[in-house]
């Protein structure tokens, strides 16, 4: 069994969570606004998501940082239709992964496996 010095944990831990608050201060500035609110009950999840995707084209960080060829991304993906499209992936991939964990765990109930509740 290998073993991890306290020290280098807490560093580690310690880089995650700088890393996690810059990634949140960017997904605010990049328009994320409801990534960001979700953050703080998803212990800084989805700030990761907001910070690493494509910022809107109106926001701070769209227009301080990015070129015609980024912006012109950004405008296309920031149209009501694809918004409308991306909250149906996301509600499908929720409903997805609840369905999944019913199922599996009157599965794992079945032969005896216990399960975690959410």
């Amino acid at each position: 069994m290998v073993t991890v010095p306290d020290w280098l944990f807490a560093y580690f831990f310690g880089a995650m969570m700088v890393a996690t608050f810059l990634l949140g201060g960017v997904a605010l500035l990049k328009g994320k606004r409801a990534l960001f609110v979700i953050g703080f009950v998803s212990f800084g999840v989805t700030w990761w998501f907001g910070g690493l995707r494509l910022a809107r084209p109106r926001s701070v960080w769209g227009q301080r940082f990015y070129g015609v060829h980024r912006r012109t991304l950004a405008a296309a993906r920031d149209t009501p239709e694809e918004r409308a499209r991306a909250r149906r992936r996301a509600l499908v991939s929720i409903l997805a992964f609840f369905v999944l964990y019913v199922v599996g765990s009157a599965i794992a109930g079945a032969i005896g496996i216990s399960t975690p509740d959410l």
